[in-house]
């Protein structure tokens, strides 16, 4: 009997097939049918050649080689870009627009005009009476902060979701919105245009979670076991960049904005484009606020951080102004995750 286990399963990870198959035995199941026994186990153990077969190859490989067949399928599609991204961004760029206009694109959603309510009614505004009308509550919040409450909220909703891991896809979420509005507010100082910006920045990382959701149906239909940290540093770090840059193409984003996206971590000699720039120093402060690794250092430790980044960067900001920008971009980044979750 040892013997006959061992042959069927020497690392004994299918307890359901063993234990059919010794109940068979047994005559304990007299319900198991014999020629069924012999189906599971020829499926069991093709299924182990298989994962035996894909372990010789390298994930990254296999998933590139997946990608590749799901592109050719009819059912395969990038997100849809939000319309109403496009509609935020073209009233902010508006000098004639009103409140009343932002109103009647928010209220396309009910959920949004709540909680621009909750923001406009919380302790970080001091009003004398509570606000119950939307276009008073975005007087008050102003439209910068309406509009990026907004457009988070819709990211988060529609963008940054998996059914594989919230964990990672939060991640993912929180690096993309920290490193847009430090992206905005340095495009202030640098006289950009603050809400495109903001919106680049958030789409900075869309490929991780693309890569994320196509990962875990590879993982499933190849029986492959990854750890979370595998899984991030084996197929999201190595193919989000690329994915990004597909999806970015596809929502029609021109070649510059492109660039400045993907430039992160190659093509660094079109480092001399001002978005591309701004976005790297954005994306490196809030990697490194986020993980935590700013927390021992000290008023020192930070001036050299935020000169030696600048440098990197080729931004020639001082690095006083970059904390004064940063200390402003975080109270923003805690007001706005506050009232998104």
């Amino acid at each position: 009997m040892k013997n006959l286990i061992n042959d069927l399963d020497p690392n004994k990870k299918n307890k359901n097939l063993l234990s059919k198959v010794l109940g068979f035995i047994k005559n304990i199941n007299k319900q198991e049918d014999e020629s069924q026994i012999l189906i599971d186990i020829e499926k069991y153990h093709t299924l182990q050649e298989n994962t035996l077969k894909n372990a010789k190859i390298p994930i990254e490989k296999l998933f590139l080689d997946y990608i590749k067949t799901k592109s050719q399928e009819e059912s395969f599609d990038v997100p849809s870009f939000p319309n109403i991204i496009l509609e935020l961004n073209k009233a902010v760029a508006n000098p004639n627009s009103t409140f009343l206009v932002f109103s009647d694109i928010i209220k396309l959603d009910p959920s949004l005009t709540l909680k621009i309510l909750k923001l406009a009614n919380s302790p970080i505004y001091k009003k004398n009476k509570d606000i119950v009308n939307l276009e008073d509550a975005i007087g008050l919040i102003g439209l910068k902060a309406t509009k990026n409450l907004i457009l988070a909220v819709i990211m988060k909703g529609s963008l940054f979701k998996s059914g594989y891991s919230e964990k990672i896809a939060q991640k993912f979420f929180k690096d993309a919105l920290l490193t847009a509005i430090i992206a905005e507010n340095f495009a202030k100082l640098q006289q950009l245009n603050e809400s495109f910006l903001y919106t680049l920045a958030l789409l900075h990382n869309i490929g991780g979670i693309v890569a994320l959701n196509l990962a875990s149906n590879f993982i499933k239909e190849n029986n492959i076991e990854l750890s979370e940290n595998e899984l991030i540093l084996r197929i999201i770090k190595k193919f989000q960049l690329q994915l990004t840059k597909t999806i970015l193409k596809k929502w029609k984003f021109n070649d510059l904005y492109i660039k400045a996206v993907v430039n992160q971590d190659e093509e660094k000699e079109e480092k001399d484009n001002v978005l591309s720039k701004i976005l790297y120093f954005s994306q490196t402060v809030s990697k490194s606020l986020l993980s935590g690794g700013l927390k021992s250092l000290d008023k020192e430790g930070l001036t050299i951080f935020y000169d030696e980044t600048l440098k990197n960067a080729k931004l020639k900001i001082f690095s006083r102004t970059a904390r004064i920008i940063m200390n402003e971009s975080i109270r923003e980044f805690e007001v706005v995750s506050r009232f998104i979750s």
